[in-house]
């Protein structure tokens, strides 16, 4: 008798560390991309049309957990699963779609966030992601939306800043 009234606590506990779990992996894969996207960017050092090797590198990591970052210029609603932005200080990009001065930006523009400005010689990345998709229940499935608490209205947001080399 007692174990059918802790049944359903249990239930829920056990689905809340796997949820958790899943939360923190993807998480930590997204901020390992934003990482990696901006040492690449470092790397070429603002040099004319570097934005698109930076953006296939950072895609190539979140398909790891089937993120779709839509390389498609410019960014525009519903395109793609994830919003990548670069940013340059003091380094003028020259003018073609999805460029402005300093920045380039991909993916889906509902997600589209203002980045902090970089300093001279600096490079932000900026990459967001919504934790959940309550269509395709991706990247991180929402296993306690039965119980009433979901994850659909969360995103990740993660920023890193580099010298440029």
């Amino acid at each position: 008798m007692e174990f059918i009234l802790i049944l359903p606590i249990l239930i829920i506990a056990t689905l809340a560390i796997f949820e958790f779990g899943y939360i923190m992996l993807v998480g930590h894969t997204v901020n390992t991309a934003t990482i990696e996207g901006v040492r690449k960017a470092a790397e070429l050092g603002g040099e004319a049309d570097q934005g698109e090797p930076v953006a296939e590198h950072v895609r190539e990591i979140l398909q790891i957990h089937q993120i779709d970052l839509s390389l498609t210029q410019p960014a525009a609603a519903n395109q793609g699963d994830a919003y990548l932005r670069i940013d340059y200080g003091n380094i003028t990009i020259p003018d073609r779609v999805g460029a402005s001065n300093q920045s380039y930006e991909w993916g889906d523009s509902n997600l589209a966030v203002a980045a902090a400005a970089p300093g001279t010689n600096q490079v932000i990345v900026t990459l967001r992601t919504p934790v959940s998709d309550s269509g395709t229940n991706r990247p991180v499935p929402d296993l306690l939306a039965t119980f009433g608490f979901s994850v659909n209205a969360y995103n990740y947001q993660y920023q890193s800043l580099a010298n440029l080399e």
